[in-house]
């Protein structure tokens, strides 16, 4: 009976969170029903209907009804409070202190059975709570107790065997725990936010637990182990953005350019922190690797992300469905990323400490003409154009060494760059409480003639408490991180076209040299004096306590703070200038602050109803604010260059500043079935508020239903257990990523004064009606696992979002040029995922092997007045949003050596977005020895290089830097009359006809080229030493290895990397390291 009424108690619970009168099972009448009741004998009710929303069930029989009754029902209503006079009622809500009181009287506890692979009971096993601390080991029989609360996880290890995490449930009051023996490898699991790693989740959910030395940044660690993740990198720089994408676009934006969408982001979740500058690039100058104020997905530069040392994360989670990411709300709807750092442990004092060390060099650039082919190519450029070559047009055809050559891919990309990486790692505990304190350092420079690099400092400290008595819990984790980056101002890529004759690049005194006779260039080692500096700084803490209110019942609240600051200073010098166009410095300076504080309060319930039903449940709120400030000022005309950087010796300057504020708040609930581990069913209802909509829409409900059924079970005469399960799951959810106050009217500064005055002007047309946007997700999945041996799950999604947030152009006479406003378009994601791994043992090898494979489409399903509005020439229905609308190319003409396309009313739609992409990781053991290998693989289309040169250089033409060269592939041009040829022919002109068949062929489909690989991404090599070795000298384990990266790629792209596809972007580097890992 006490078990029935508990679960009468938490399915309250939960029609509190959803507001819905009367759930599945629920006993009781809503309280909504009592009121009609009421009414109907003639009482007079007052209530507002939105409090209705909070109400429980009413157990309290009301027929025949009598005031008496009154006290009863209300007691079970820990929100709302009455008063009955003169046969008058009125309902209000409890005061927050009332509401506080009424929570007080639920707790619980969880005893547990922890077995091995074979199916016995484990004894000694270490029982502990996460995050903080406290725990248990279990008995000779393998059987546990434990206190645990809300938002607690329980971590369940045993030497030799894999650690599994246990997230909290309000149901989970037995727990059965099947352990499994684990080799020093690659451990990938199946994990889901506020569940467990169990075979009855019911959404698909992948983590990925480091174990070892991860390698590369954290984006990319995702994507090598998590499929569906798309994450390329923009340059091969250290601490620059990615591409980060997750499932497909899913909204248009305000700005029809096909570059400036919205990124799509997910949300990033560090250690119970939302991570408010979700993918943006958060400095503010240009720099070497792109523009980071540029809208949308074009914005490129520094990456927070750098300041995370990958040696601390623990686990990093993706919460894919509607069903996984409904505890989150709006913020998840692209997706949920929850990263989690290491926590301490209640063993004896251990020390941990690595280093290691690599060099790299750049990946092979695109061939470029020597000077032979160049000249030929330039002067041929003046006979198609029957102009003359004189000294003036054409100082490097005439006054120039025609026999010098400088490989300047060589000279300015051939260094090596250098990493290097130190970590210790020290913990200790008992099982009341854990510590744990680590520190690293890194860097890695570019192959650059500069000093150009990035460099990390970062320490991260973890402690947990728990009472005697084991009802109070307490924890905090905290980070700090430091990064500085050194880049350059401008792109040094482009000065690799500097023309191959061109004029040595110093004097015998090592001067820069700007001319030769008279005939100035602009010298490429000049970029090195354009010095951009980046210092950020990371500082997160999260705290939380718990209270075991009653046996089964816990309440727990947990409060973060995370602090983003940067600060960037750029110079540029007169001496970075050619001398003779009377050069004048500048200086700019900016900062940035993101700062997040977030509060989340949270009750758990967890039982058994009639021994074959196990039912959890949770009630929670979240709020969050995220605060950003930034200011920026260019200083400009500098007569000395010791002088940078003081205002008073500039003659003018721009300054520029803003604030924002966002405010989120959230209620939520969660109610979840488990029928003789064999049927199991998830509900999940939100209300969500953003403060990026105006009063009318600032709040929207949300709700995710997930369903599996395991249809076929076995266990072998090892113990080995195989299964297979079929799952579903379908619900909505919003997106709030618009960016703030874009609902208000919105004004700027003038440039120009009037009458001595600063005016402004708007820049944006208020608009505080429209919503939010809408994802409608379902996705199926079947997941089936044979004798331990070998894993897999199949997944196939649909999303589509609708009620699309878009620049809606106005009538002239409307006074403004645009609005943003909700319109009726639909886009659809839709794609299959699979995840599989093996895993088998032959003697003293072992071969342990995982594929991911993504095959995602994307497409635009409904866009009325397509044609007539602005986004008429980027979009087609029917077609992915990341598109070409080209033209068809018919070649080049044979006679006039132009380009030249079909009718212009033959268009057709070429798709960017990658067809499938994944990888595959093998990993062999042989007694003290493993070679991990990891190979990544991608179908897609790209645009041709040649694309983006010609947007800069046309072939045959020079600038005022004489940064002409072009691509070796271009000598299979038109030449004359009659020729054959893949490209048109050469001119010194950049407008008419020549120019107009350029134009032809960026918008045509022969821009487009296969751009699929196969890259080897890392290969690695280790040795761990034997027990027997580490014991003589007191060390617990030692491990050494050597890996290399981006050793080599099978492409048929005709750039320089298929990865990163622009020629302009700094290469990628392939680099082997030497490490070292010691346990003390």
């Amino acid at each position: 009976m006490k078990k029935v009424l508990g679960y009468l108690v938490m399915v309250c619970c939960f029609s509190v969170a959803s507001g819905q009168d009367d759930g599945p099972g629920a006993p009781g009448q809503s309280l909504e029903r009592v009121i009609k009741i009421l009414k109907q004998k003639g009482v007079t009710v007052v209530v507002d209907k939105r409090n209705l929303k909070l109400a429980e069930p009413v157990r309290v029989p009301i027929q025949p009804f009598n005031d008496s009754l009154l006290p009863r029902i209300f007691a079970e209503q820990p929100y709302l409070k009455y008063e009955f006079i003169a046969n008058r009622l009125a309902i209000s809500r409890k005061t927050k202190e009332e509401i506080e009181s009424a929570r007080a009287h639920f707790t619980f506890r969880t005893r547990g059975l922890v077995l091995s692979d074979s199916s016995h009971p484990l004894p000694l096993a270490s029982i502990q709570l996460r995050p903080g601390g406290g725990g248990v080991m279990t008995s000779s029989q393998g059987e546990f107790s434990l206190d645990w609360s809300i938002g607690d996880t329980i971590e369940v290890s045993h030497i030799s065997y894999k650690t599994v995490l246990i997230p909290w449930r309000s149901s989970r009051r037995t727990l059965f725990v099947h352990m499994e023996l684990e080799h020093p490898n690659m451990d990938v699991a199946i994990v889901k936010g506020y569940s467990t790693k169990e075979k009855s989740n019911t959404a698909g959910v992948a983590q990925v637990k480091l174990t070892g030395v991860p390698t590369g940044d954290v984006l990319k660690i995702i994507q090598e182990n998590i499929s569906g993740v798309f994450a390329p990198p923009t340059s091969g720089l250290a601490g620059t953005t990615h591409k980060f994408q997750f499932r497909g676009p899913t909204s248009l934006g305000a700005n029809s350019e096909l570059n400036y969408r919205p990124s799509s982001s997910p949300l990033f979740v560090v250690n119970g922190i939302p991570w408010a500058p979700l993918l943006r690039p958060v400095n503010q100058l240009t720099t070497m690797v792109g523009e980071p104020q540029a809208p949308g997905i074009a914005a490129v530069g520094f990456d927070p992300f750098f300041t995370i040392n990958p040696l601390d994360i623990e686990t990093i989670t993706l919460l894919k469905d509607a069903e996984a990411t409904s505890m989150y709300g709006a913020r998840g709807a692209n997706g949920v990323i929850l990263i989690t750092t290491k926590k301490g442990n209640s063993k004896e004092p251990q020390v941990t400490v690595s280093a290691s060390y690599g060099i790299g060099r750049s990946l092979p650039g695109m061939p470029l003409m020597n000077t032979e082919q160049y000249l030929e190519m330039r002067r041929e450029a003046f006979t198609n154009d029957n102009s003359a070559i004189t000294a003036a047009k054409a100082p490097d055809l005439v006054v120039w060494d025609q026999n010098r050559y400088t490989d300047f891919n060589k000279l300015l990309l051939g260094g090596t760059s250098h990493n290097m990486n130190q970590h210790f790692s020290f913990s200790q505990g008992d099982t009341l409480y854990q510590f744990m304190l680590n520190g690293g350092y890194g860097s890695q420079t570019a192959n650059l003639p500069s000093d150009v690099y990035g460099k990390r400092w970062s320490l991260l400290s973890d402690f947990y408490y728990r009472s005697k008595n084991r009802k109070l819990k307490t924890g905090i984790t905290a980070s700090f991180a430091v990064a500085e980056n050194k880049w350059l101002t401008e792109n040094i890529m482009n000065a690799t076209l500097l023309a191959p004759n061109a004029p040595a690049l110093k004097d015998s005194e090592g001067n820069l040299i700007w001319e030769e006779n008279d005939a100035h260039f602009r010298n490429p080692l000049s970029f090195f004096k354009l010095k951009d500096n980046i210092q950020t700084g990371n500082t997160s803490i999260h705290a939380y306590v718990q209270y075991k209110i009653m046996r089964k019942w816990r309440l727990e609240s947990s409060v973060g703070y995370q602090e983003i600051r940067v600060h960037e200073r750029s110079k540029k010098p007169m001496s970075a200038f050619d001398p003779d166009l009377n050069p004048r410095g500048t200086y700019s300076e900016a900062k940035n602050r993101f700062t997040t504080w977030i509060v989340e309060p949270s009750l758990h319930y967890t039982d058994s109803l009639f021994k074959r039903i196990r039912v959890e449940g949770v009630i929670g709120a979240s709020w969050s604010a995220q605060l950003n400030d930034w200011w920026n000022r260019n200083d400009t005309g500098y007569t000395n260059d010791q002088l940078l950087g003081i205002p008073s010796a500039a003659n003018g300057f721009t300054y520029k500043a803003d604030k924002s504020k966002y405010l989120f708040l959230s209620t939520f609930g969660r109610v979840k079935f488990n029928l003789k581990n064999k049927y199991f069913l998830s509900l999940t209802v939100r209300r969500d508020g953003s403060s990026r909509f105006g009063p009318e829409n600032r709040y929207a409900n949300f709700g995710a239903i997930g369903a599996g059924y395991i249809f076929w079970e076995k266990e072998n005469e090892k113990g080995a257990n195989s299964y297979a399960k079929l799952r579903a799951s379908y619900g909505t959810t919003g997106n709030d990523q618009i960016g703030d106050y874009a609902y208000l009217n919105t004004w700027n500064k003038a440039a120009q004064l009037y009458q001595g005055i600063t005016g402004i002007f708007p820049t944006g047309l208020a608009n505080p009606y429209y919503q939010w946007e809408v994802t409608r997700k379902l996705e199926a999945g079947i997941e089936f696992r044979i004798n331990d041996i070998f894993n897999a799950t199949v997944t196939g999604y649909r999303n589509r979002s609708k009620n699309q947030l878009i620049n809606y152009i106005l009538p002239g006479q409307a006074g403004f040029g645009s609005i943003v406003q909700n319109f009726p378009a639909i886009i659809q994601n839709t794609g299959v995922e699979v995840d599989a791994s093996f895993k088998k043992t032959w003697g003293k090898f072992i071969w342990s092997s995982k594929l991911t494979l993504a095959i995602p489409q994307n497409k635009l399903v409904r866009f009325d007045d397509l044609e007539n509005s602005d986004y008429a020439n980027k979009l087609m229905i029917g077609k992915p949003l990341n598109i070409l609308i080209a033209q068809h190319y018919t070649g080049v003409d044979s006679a006039t050596g132009l380009f030249t396309i079909a009718d212009a009313d033959e268009k057709k739609a070429i798709n960017y977005d990658p067809v499938f992409f994944g990888g595959i990781r093998n990993i062999f053991y042989f007694r003290q020895f493993y070679l991990d290998t990891y190979f990544e693989f991608r179908k897609q289309n790209a645009p041709h290089p040649f694309t983006y040169l010609y947007r800069s250089y046309f072939p045959g033409t020079t600038n005022l830097d004489f940064y002409s060269n072009q691509p070796a592939e271009l000598n299979n041009r038109w030449r004359q009359r009659g020729d054959a040829a893949t490209w048109q022919k050469v001119s010194t002109l950049t407008s008419g006809t020549v120019k107009n068949a350029i134009t032809n062929w960026t918008n045509s489909d022969a821009q487009v080229v296969d751009a699929s690989y196969i890259r080897s991404k890392n290969i690695q090599v280790g040795y761990t030493f034997s027990d027997k070795f580490c014991k003589k000298r007191h060390i617990k384990r030692t491990n050494v290895y050597i890996s290399a990266e981006n050793l080599f790629t099978i492409t048929p792209f005709k750039g320089a990397d298929p990865e990163l596809q622009s020629p302009f972007s700094l290469p990628l580097q392939r680099t082997v390291t030497i490490g070292l890992q010691v346990t003390l």
